[in-house]
């Protein structure tokens, strides 16, 4: 009887985990589809990169995936991607990442996007100011909302990039980037 109770229990674990990622905007497929424009263009893009520096993409899943800093660097420097900061007006003045786009998140709206020219095809890196700032997933999920498929969270937000000596825009960066 002890052995039945402990299957009941995997199984019923089991089928709540199926049935949360299969709901969750951060699922994982379980069947893999066909990969679109973006993901063929970043793999053809980054085959003679490290592994580190390789991307996983499946865009068949409407949901936004995390990327490290060499990698938000490299679809910076190819001009693939539109970077958006969620963070209020005055702080973006003051500093941040080159050419990025400011949607701030309590202005958030579907208006809002189509006034800044975001696409539901464009390639979205959303950052926020470091690692702690809920900002950004908040405008990810948002976006995730209205089915935008390629967003891109870049969790180390302004403070890393700005710590990397990356490209920076505003009125409290020095002249000299």
């Amino acid at each position: 009887m002890f052995y039945v109770r402990i299957l009941i229990i995997i199984f019923v674990a089991a089928l709540m985990g199926i049935i949360y990622n299969s709901v969750s905007h951060s699922s994982i497929p379980f069947f893999p589809g066909e990969s679109n424009n973006y993901a063929s263009e970043l793999k053809h893009k980054s085959e003679n990169l490290p592994d580190s520096v390789k991307w996983e993409y499946n865009p068949e899943v409407i949901k936004w995936y995390p990327i490290r800093a060499d990698q938000a660097y490299f679809v910076f420097e190819k001009g693939m991607a539109k970077f958006v900061d969620p963070r209020d007006e005055w702080d973006f003045e003051e500093i941040h990442i080159k050419n990025a786009i400011n949607i701030p998140v309590y202005k958030f709206s579907e208006d809002m996007l189509k006034l800044k020219k975001l696409n539901k095809e464009d390639l979205i890196v959303v950052y926020c100011e470091d690692e702690y700032c809920d900002n950004g997933i908040a405008l990810c999920d948002s976006l995730i909302d209205l089915l935008y498929r390629n967003v891109f969270l870049y969790k180390g937000g302004i403070d890393e990039w700005q710590f990397a000596g990356y490209p920076l825009e505003g009125t409290k960066v020095k002249k000299n980037q």
